[in-house]
């Protein structure tokens, strides 16, 4: 496997991802499911409020925070089906090395982790999601609050524990990614406004006009200058920032549980695990 921290052999896979430097295996599983469990859900009632209730169709897939709320829900079930699909295989590590799908889990939650993170510090500090307004009915208007901070700073809190518990390696690559997503991404945004698509409501900015309306105020390519500023100091800036912050979480995740102290824990698994009871042929006038 292609990593920083912590460094496993290809055919190993099973350790990195059934164990934990924290819980025990069995603990580790189940906690993989409620994370899975948790991500499932807020995504399916926040699809279901904004693209049905709200009546957002389509619009809802064009912005960034809810693509990578979407690929955070993916890589967590990932993650619980590979902890599945492990921890059969432990104490001993796998005859061969690990599956495609496997390598992707690595990637995908290497490039999901720091994108997680920088969103929350720029979404509150800088970018504002701005939708014109929210539900019209009272009473679930504390219920889309309360997805709009799930999905732009709870779900980073509960990535970064998942993060922390896990042994799944970081992989740098991650950088490359971002920066390349994070282009396609500004360039959707100018075709975006190019092609004068807008938004499925009003805007402050531009009342009457939602065909001008940017998906993020941030990116609003009326005002070019202003727009180009942000992507400079949102990529070009943060994005590495925000991968070699993980490169430090995940040293310091491996120098307090440490591979060593995982292979002991292994080893005393695969000598407390019952030997397979020999099988003896009947005998019919007596063994001698």
């Amino acid at each position: 496997m292609t990593s920083i921290q912590p460094t496993f052999q290809a055919n190993e896979w099973p350790i990195a991802f059934a164990t934990s430097g924290v819980l025990s295996c069995s603990s580790y599983v189940m906690f993989r499911g409620v994370w899975a469990l948790i991500f499932v859900v807020h995504l399916a009632v926040h699809m279901y409020l904004y693209i049905y209730l709200r009546g957002e169709g389509l619009y809802y897939f064009m912005f960034q925070s809810r693509q990578a709320f979407i690929l955070q829900t993916v890589t967590m079930v990932q993650q619980f089906v590979a902890a599945l699909a492990g921890l059969p295989k432990l104490p001993r590590s796998s005859d061969t090395v690990e599956p495609l799908w496997v390598r992707a889990v690595v990637l995908i939650d290497s490039y999901v982790q720091p994108q997680a993170f920088g969103i929350t510090y720029i979404y509150w500090g800088w970018m504002g999601f701005a939708p014109a307004e929210m539900m019209d009915e009272v009473e679930l208007k504390p219920v889309v609050d309360y997805l709009d901070a799930f999905i732009h700073g709870i779900n980073w809190a509960l990535l970064l524990v998942s993060f922390l518990l896990s042994r799944i390696p970081f992989n740098c690559s991650s950088l490359g990614a971002g920066l390349l997503l994070g282009s396609v991404y500004v360039l959707w945004t100018y075709v975006h406004y190019r092609l004068e698509i807008g938004t499925p409501f009003d805007c402050d900015e531009y009342p009457f006009q939602r065909e001008r309306c940017p998906l993020y105020d941030a990116f609003d390519w009326n005002e070019p200058w202003r727009a180009l500023l942000f992507v400079l100091l949102a990529y070009g800036l943060t994005a590495p920032i925000n991968t070699l912050s993980y490169v430090a979480l995940a040293y310091g995740r491996s120098r307090c549980c440490p591979e060593k102290a995982t292979e002991e824990k292994v080893q005393l698994l695969e000598e407390e695990r019952p030997a397979e009871p020999e099988f003896q042929k009947p005998c019919c006038c007596g063994c001698g």
